[in-house]
């Protein structure tokens, strides 16, 4: 699978591009080998982690396809997330709120994948594939909390993040 990276480093050096529509050039979102070889292949994915990068070049893939090697229908592209149960309330609804309204008009096929267990035998659970998302899932049967309890670790922050939204201190 291919994949794409955003703010390369060698990047620097190109100078600014843009689109036909505005947006910021495939130059200026991924290297060109990870380019070219994305537009090579017949059926394009997107590992779309719910973040800043991978929200970026989600929407600039919706904005201007066709830089990408994008169907103008985008019968060839599809986006995945593998939900890990620790999302912020606040990111799941900006994605809710601005990013699957862009799904559902543009009939891109969105995938939801959670661990259905604690063994790699368990297997993933799809909680969602369609072209008319409404709804992020925030956690499958099998959550990075398991895995970490189980393992007797717990989650590293390094400074700044809050666990709930009537926290008034981090943790």
């Amino acid at each position: 699978m291919t994949s794409l990276a955003l703010f390369e480093p060698d990047l620097d050096k190109a100078g600014p591009a843009a689109s036909s529509s505005g947006v910021p050039a495939p130059a200026e979102v991924a290297s060109a080998d990870a380019l070219e070889s994305f537009r090579a292949t017949k059926h394009k994915s997107l590992n779309f982690g719910l973040g800043v990068d991978s929200t970026a070049l989600a929407l600039a893939i919706i904005n201007d396809p066709a830089a990408f090697g994008v169907a103008k229908d985008f019968s060839d592209f599809s986006i995945v997330t593998a939900m890990t149960g620790f999302e912020f309330p606040d990111t799941i609804s900006d994605v809710e709120n601005h990013v699957l309204p862009l799904l559902r008009e543009k009939g891109i096929r969105y995938t939801q994948v959670a661990r259905a267990g604690h063994l790699e035998s368990a297997g993933v659970q799809v909680l969602s594939d369609t072209t008319n998302p409404g709804k992020v899932f925030d956690r499958g049967q099998w959550t990075l909390m398991d895995e970490l309890e189980a393992n007797g670790t717990v989650p590293q922050y390094a400074g700044g993040h809050k666990w709930c939204v009537n926290c008034t201190s981090d943790r």
